[in-house]
């Protein structure tokens, strides 16, 4: 499978080299195996099972996953980055998938859902409190078995299976047969056999190899390296969503025609809230740096400051989150364009008006587009797409903004004919098979579609920062106080140049 073109710029070059350097470390000191991998994702289907015995009753919901992966992932955020969560952070009691501590005890938005069940306040409380005790008890338990693999050097061993068979696959060869047929591969540690479809886990092959260069390429033990790596991303993942295969919604992607459109008009290089299994090109972000690097990831969001670039930002739809993703981006836009350098953020997250997150988006003063995406019109690809790789149709409404330095407006301008473009792109397909989709060669995801001479407004000219846009005057805002104002059409035209495209990623001081 082909690699990036030698015709990327030197930012770049020097993002990827800083991923491949934190895959590299991530190998050689890992931080984690599969053995504890294993424990984890066992520790969280168990607090899950307490959760549909204990939760979801009270609830009156079929799909508790949906409301558990919902919980995980507020309060997991809550325990590294809410006021006063310092401590913790700093400390390695922290554990990347179960929350611990007092912020695991109470949850607003799973408080309101209860109390729009019906359910009392103080058993609303006690409920709440019993899963973060039992959460707390499943992460000293996987704590134990990391100490326990720390004094004992034991990793385990990965083993890959077929889906159906149960036989080990040995080769390549099976692997790829496997794809043709588009049937799954199972990795297997101990007890705990995920699937994995055959197309994604070649793709994580792929950037495996293109992360590791080609010297760990020609080592024998390349192959184990990389079956444990893999299984660790899979099972990471996997426990994220609550350890249940038809959650996912909070890993949700944007669809890769709106990708191609993105990287073809407005430059973007990079996907900054990805995953080695969700990512469409190989510079990302992810939340998971020490599963995540061997396969190229830079890093979580959060410690990441971007100086220069255009990169696209799809944050778990959790209103906490969203609104901390804001805050970041805003230090990062006002760092660029003090130093007058084009930074420019593609945001991608639920129309949600009473929230305090949206709101801080759309009202930036950083933000010249804003573009209201309709329930059952737009399409996400699903979050655990390496179990059922598909499109589902958005039930609710999506915003799409853009957050840019004034040098980023004039270099990648947003227009009228791009907001059309770029709905069309976001549009549910009509074709909603359950059926894997045909092998894509990496190589072919980075080729920039052709677009025409359609950037300008209609009157042929450039638009100011500060002048309304045509999107504005054709209802394309989400609106708001700040939805309708300072839109930038502009230039551009043909193809996607690379050189001008990819961004520079700095390591961030520290979380903010």
């Amino acid at each position: 499978m082909a690699t990036v073109g030698p015709d990327e710029d030197d930012a770049a070059r020097a993002a990827l080299a800083r991923a491949r350097r934190a895959g590299r470390a991530a190998r050689a000191a890992p931080t984690t195996c599969p053995v504890i991998e294993a424990a984890r994702y066992e520790a969280v289907a168990a607090l899950g099972r307490q959760f549909a015995a204990d939760i979801a009753p009270l609830l009156g919901r079929s799909r508790w996953w949906t409301a558990f992966e919902d919980w995980l992932h507020a309060r997991r955020h809550a325990c590294r980055h809410g006021v006063g969560a310092e401590p913790a952070r700093a400390s390695s009691q922290l554990d990347p998938v179960l929350p611990t501590g007092e912020f695991a005890r109470a949850d607003p938005e799973l408080s309101r859902k209860l109390a729009a069940a019906g359910v009392a306040p103080d058993v609303a409380a006690r409920s709440c409190a019993a899963l973060a005790t039992r959460s707390e008890e499943l992460a000293r338990g996987v704590r134990d078995v990391a100490a326990r693999c720390a004094a004992s050097g034991e990793r385990g061993e990965v083993r890959l299976l077929t889906a159906g068979t149960g036989q080990a696959v040995d080769a390549d060869a099976d692997v790829d047969a496997c794809a043709r047929a588009r049937a799954d591969v199972v990795v297997a540690c101990g007890a705990v056999a995920l699937r994995c479809a055959a197309t994604h886990w070649a793709r994580l092959r792929w950037l495996f190899d293109r992360t590791a260069g080609p010297q760990a390429a020609a080592d024998g033990s390349a192959e184990r390296t990389f079956r444990a790596a893999a299984f660790c991303v899979l099972a990471r993942y996997g426990a994220l969503q609550g350890g249940h295969e038809r959650a996912g919604g909070m890993q949700a992607a944007v669809p890769p025609q709106l990708l191609a459109e993105l990287r073809s008009s407005l430059g973007v290089g990079a996907e900054l809230f990805a995953s080695p299994l969700n990512c469409l090109w190989p510079q990302f972000g992810s939340a998971c740096a020490d599963t995540d690097g061997a396969f190229g990831s830079a890093g979580s969001f959060f410690e990441l400051a971007p100086d220069a670039g255009s990169f696209e930002v799809n944050p778990p739809f959790d209103d906490a989150l969203i609104a901390h993703a804001e805050r970041h981006m805003r230090a990062c836009l006002e760092v660029a364009h003090a130093r007058a350098l084009p930074l420019s953020f593609c945001v991608v997250v639920p129309y949600r008006p009473a929230t305090a997150g949206w709101v801080a988006l759309t009202r930036s003063p950083f933000c010249t587009a804003c573009v209201r995406l309709r329930s059952g019109e737009h399409s996400f690809t699903e979050g655990a797409q390496w179990l059922r790789p598909r499109m589902r149709p958005s039930p609710a409404d999506s915003t799409l903004a853009l957050l840019q330095t004034a040098r980023a407006s004039r270099e990648w301008p947003f227009s009228e004919a791009l907001r059309l473009r770029l709905i069309a792109a976001f549009a549910a397909p009509r074709d909603q098979s359950d059926g894997r989709p045909a092998p894509v060669e990496p190589s072919a995801l980075h080729r920039a579609r052709e677009s025409g001479d359609d950037r300008r407004g209609p009157d042929g000219r450039k638009r100011s920062r500060t002048a309304p846009a045509e999107a504005s005057r054709h209802g394309a805002s989400d609106g708001g106080a700040r939805g309708s104002a300072s839109r930038a059409g502009g230039k551009g035209r043909g193809r996607f140049d690379p050189r001008r495209g990819a961004g520079r990623l700095r390591p961030h001081a520290a979380p903010q």
